[in-house]
């Protein structure tokens, strides 16, 4: 099964420029470029590379949260290898079929799905979301960021009076906030 994942990820590999190793439990690994790793994956199970025959890039993601996958090196550079890899583009039949069963079961098409929604997803608790939202104000959207605006809380403040009538929308541009500041990417 090691030959058929490499084989599938190195599709995918020649497309970026960023050096990965993959190195799978039975020992068997190989190399995406001939430099030295940016960082290193490491398959811990056949699971795992099972998950990445039938779901792509989406087993791949989720092995790695189910701890049967772990990175080592530069998490910013193998994120970047995944993007330049384009392995989402064409999203394998099985991602396809499961995305649609999951729009079908809880979809927000009636009132009470959209309750049960809400309901899971708030129901997370302030301490999951105080580890990637900014304090205090919580808020995951985007922000405004006019000139001399220091920081994400100051930009969503902006956002909020912005909301409420109190500035004009032409005094700065709606942005990303963790893409974009005063226009620039960061």
């Amino acid at each position: 099964m090691s030959a058929r994942v490499q084989a599938y990820l190195k599709r995918f590999a020649e497309k970026s420029p960023i050096p990965i190793d993959v190195v799978f439990q039975d020992g068997f690994n190989f190399r995406t470029r001939p430099e030295e790793p940016a960082a290193r994956i490491l398959f811990n199970n056949r699971r795992a590379q099972l998950r990445v025959l039938l779901f792509g890039h989406i087993g791949l993601l989720e092995s790695y949260f189910a701890g049967d996958v772990d990175l080592e090196g530069d998490l910013r550079l193998a994120l970047r290898f995944g993007m330049d890899s384009r392995m989402g583009k064409h999203p394998k039949l099985a991602v396809r079929v499961r995305n649609r069963w999951h729009e079908l079961r809880y979809s927000n098409r009636s009132l009470a799905q959209a309750k049960v929604n809400a309901r899971f997803h708030s129901g997370l608790g302030e301490d999951f979301y105080s580890q990637w939202l900014d304090l205090p104000l919580m808020m995951y959207n985007c922000a405004y960021w006019k000139e001399g605006t220091q920081d994400i809380e100051g930009a969503q403040r902006n956002k909020i009076e912005l909301s409420k009538g109190n500035q004009s929308r032409e005094s700065y541009p709606m942005t990303h906030d963790f893409l974009y500041r005063d226009g620039e990417a960061r």
